[in-house]
């Protein structure tokens, strides 16, 4: 490994409950109420200055962006600044669209205590997905917690669409993100139908400092049970760990984070996508305590290895200077 983080114990072992072709389940954790976003300032970030042209981290950040053969898009937000270059550009979610709809499981009442009965067909082949492998005997109730488990920390696609059906499909998600003031962030098409139909894939779309927005204002909410949940999960994410975690070296920082990614386009033979969007908690508090970082890498004529580099070398950038 060549990086150094500790990241604190997430959740302590859940009961079990029986469940279908399994003997045992998670339980859902409680999340209480009242709800999750019932009154936070979520557009806290859109108030905050554009870091000056000539401040060290905006020209690092420009100067290693033009060296690239490819379409990069970086935002950094911290308590006081907005740093980035192609931060106001599309680019392809990917599977980072999932902490989108992980927000809206959480703005729905009593979801942690709930299970969805989760029916064979919706455990479509050919896609990524882990639970799969492990759930498809029968249909049988799966706990939302537990999907989101799935979603979050191994990037579930199945997981993923049964919670976006959940809360309402790709239209109910997209408006929970207007009521909270986050605009350039546009949902439109589940997992699985862009699995059958991959040309969809650019419809689903984000600009960094959107996304970035989002990050910030979620992990500056009032700490709840639901907010502890999801960032807990976060912080286990075990996909990506070429990439924003590999910039931050130093024991005691933590990220909480949730990564995409696609192959290459079958026209171009360009790299469709490769993105880490996440909060890195700084040790000890300084340098205020942390800050939002979304980097998105498309239609590089590169692979997805060096696209996952240059994502760790700007996550690296971003913290020697901030921290």
């Amino acid at each position: 490994m060549k990086y150094r983080l500790f990241i604190a114990s997430v959740i302590a072992a859940m009961a079990a409950v029986s469940c279908g072709c399994e003997s045992t389940e998670e339980k859902p954790v409680s999340w209480g109420s009242p709800k999750a976003y019932e009154t936070p300032e979520l557009n806290a970030a859109d108030s905050m200055k554009l870091a000056p042209h000539n401040a060290p981290l905006q020209l690092a950040l420009e100067r290693y962006v033009a060296q690239k053969d490819g379409m990069i898009g970086i935002c950094v937000i911290t308590d006081s600044l907005v740093y980035g270059v192609n931060r106001d550009e599309h680019f392809p979610m990917m599977s980072t669209v999932k902490f989108a709809t992980a927000l809206a499981v959480t703005d729905k009442p009593r979801a942690m205590t709930d299970t969805i009965q989760v029916r064979r067909s919706q455990l479509h082949p050919g896609t990524w997905s882990p639970i799969r492998r492990r759930r498809r005997a029968v249909d049988q109730p799966i706990a939302v917690d537990h999907l989101l488990k799935y979603a979050l920390t191994l990037s579930d696609n199945n997981a993923f669409d049964i919670l976006t059906d959940y809360v309402g499909g790709p239209k109910a998600v997209q408006k929970f993100l207007d009521r909270q003031g986050v605009h350039g962030i546009m949902f439109k098409y589940a997992e699985n139908q862009m699995n059958v139909n991959w040309e969809l894939y650019p419809d689903n779309w984000c600009t960094p400092r959107a996304m970035a927005t989002l990050v910030y204002n979620f992990y500056n909410l009032d700490d709840t049970p639901a907010t502890r949940r999801v960032k807990e999960l976060m912080a286990a994410c075990k996909t990506g760990h070429n990439r924003l975690l590999e910039g931050i070296a130093e024991e005691g920082a933590v990220l909480y984070h949730k990564t995409g990614t696609g192959g290459n386009n079958p026209r171009t033979g360009l790299l469709r996508a490769i993105n880490d969007v996440g909060f890195v908690r700084l040790p000890d508090s300084r340098g205020g305590g942390g800050y939002a970082i979304a980097v998105f890498v498309t239609e590089a004529n590169f692979n997805a290895h060096e696209a996952a580099r240059c994502i760790s070398d700007l996550s690296s950038i971003a913290y020697t200077h901030l921290r």
